[in-house]
């Protein structure tokens, strides 16, 4: 009898099993991380994220150039190269010590994105964007999608390893929730 209900228990999950394969989930899908070669030949991180908030409230703190010290911890500040310009000068703290990059900062609020190239200092590449989406799949959610393309440049360069990368990256995201939650 014992042997019996084994097998029906088994049955019976390997039903459920099956049944909820096709069931949408409320959740939606970890944080993805992963890694793209552009033009130059640098590899770039892109880090897709859904985010329980608003396209409004994510892009009225995404767009505020005080957002990235907020976000990323070698981000030591950023300010303004010139009065009423786009560029921005980011000082960065790296493992060969400190960095200056200046960058020429679009937004698009149509598009929701930012997006930011070096202009000058001491990295041989620096570039990337922000883009906000509404979620199909997740109405509650948007999508954030982070884009980098960073390269220091000589033997700089060899010290900053996509698994540096990434942990930098996944440490970004609990700050990034929080600083766009509507619970604020």
């Amino acid at each position: 009898m014992r042997g019996l209900s084994n097998i029906s228990l088994l049955l019976w999950t390997a039903a459920l099993t099956i049944l909820s394969m096709g069931a949408k989930s409320d959740t939606p899908p970890s944080p993805k991380i992963t890694f793209h070669k552009n033009a130059q030949g640098v590899t770039g991180l892109i880090l897709e994220v859904h985010l329980k908030t608003t396209i409004e409230r994510a892009w009225s703190e995404l767009n505020k150039p005080t957002s990235a010290p907020k976000l990323f911890g070698n981000v030591k500040k950023i300010k303004q190269a010139k009065a009423g310009s786009r560029q921005w000068t980011y000082v960065l703290d790296s493992p060969i010590g400190e960095k200056q990059v200046t960058c020429s900062v679009t937004k698009n609020q149509s598009s929701h994105t930012i997006h930011w190239k070096r202009q000058n200092g001491d990295l041989r590449i620096f570039e990337g964007h922000w883009k906000l989406t509404q979620s199909n799949t997740y109405p509650a959610y948007i999508v954030v999608q982070y884009l980098s393309y960073i390269d220091p440049g000589g033997i700089a360069g060899l010290l900053f390893t996509n698994r540096r990368r990434k942990a930098n990256v996944q440490s970004m995201i609990p700050k990034l929730e929080r600083l766009v939650s509507l619970q604020q």
